[in-house]
C-alpha cells in the first residue's frame, strides 16, 4: 500500500505509471530491447543484426510493440510465458474423503500403504484408481497431517544437554568367564 492510498492525493493511474517505469528500470531485457530499437533507427537493419545478433522479425516485432503502445517503454517488458490454463489434479470427492478417514483413524499410515486400500475402495464405487504420488498430493493439499502420538522431538540443547555422560561406566561387552586353571599374570 502507498502512504497516500485512500486520500485525495492518491491517483491510481499515475501510481501505476510510476510503478511500471520503475519496473522498466529494473528489467534488463526491456532495456536491451530498447537499445536494439534505438540502434536500428540510427544505423539500419544490417548493422543491428550484425551488432546484436537479433533477427529481422524480432526487431520489427519489438518496434511494433513500442509503436502500438504509443512509445510507452514499459511495453517492452517481457510478458509471462506461463500457460494460461494449467492442468489440475482431478480426483473424486469420495477418494478424498476415503483418504481423510483413513488418515484420521491411522495418522501414521503413509501413501504407499494407503494405495492398496484405496484401490479396493475405487473398485467398489467404480472410480478410476489413483497413483501413490496423487495420494501424497491429496494428503499435502488437504492438510491431512494429524497429531502424532508417542513420538517427540529430541532437542540436543535441552535441559539435560549440559550434563556430562559417564561413558566409561557403560558396559560395552559382557565379561567373559574365566576357564578353570587360568591364572592372571
Amino acid at each position: 500500500m502507498h502512504i497516500y492510498y485512500g486520500t485525495s492525493l492518491y491517483n491510481r493511474s499515475i501510481m501505476k505509471t510510476w510503478i511500471k517505469k520503475l519496473d522498466f528500470s529494473k528489467n534488463e531485457v526491456a532495456k536491451f530491447r530498447l537499445e536494439v530499437i534505438n540502434f536500428y533507427k540510427k544505423h539500419g537493419l544490417a548493422a543491428t543484426k550484425d551488432a546484436y545478433g537479433v533477427s529481422r522479425a524480432t526487431i520489427f516485432r519489438w518496434k511494433k510493440k513500442l509503436e502500438d503502445s504509443k512509445g510507452n517503454i514499459t511495453s517492452l517488458i517481457p510478458k509471462s510465458k506461463a500457460p494460461k490454463r494449467r492442468r489440475k489434479m482431478e480426483v473424486s470427492n469420495g477418494v478424498i474423503e476415503f483418504v481423510r478417514n483413513i488418515r484420521k483413524e491411522h495418522p501414521r499410515l503413509g501413501k504407499e500403504k494407503i494405495k492398496p486400500l484405496l484401490d479396493e475402495y475405487c473398485k467398489e464405487i467404480g472410480v478410476k484408481t489413483v497413483s501413490v504420488s496423487t495420494i501424497g498430493k491429496i494428503i499435502k493439499r488437504y492438510d491431512m497431517f494429524y497429531a502424532k502420538t508417542g513420538r517427540c522431538y529430541h532437542n540436543p540443547n535441552g535441559k539435560w544437554a549440559n550434563k556430562r555422560r559417564d561413558y566409561k561406566s557403560k558396559v560395552k561387552k559382557s565379561p567373559r568367564e574365566k576357564e578353570p586353571g587360568y591364572q592372571d599374570i
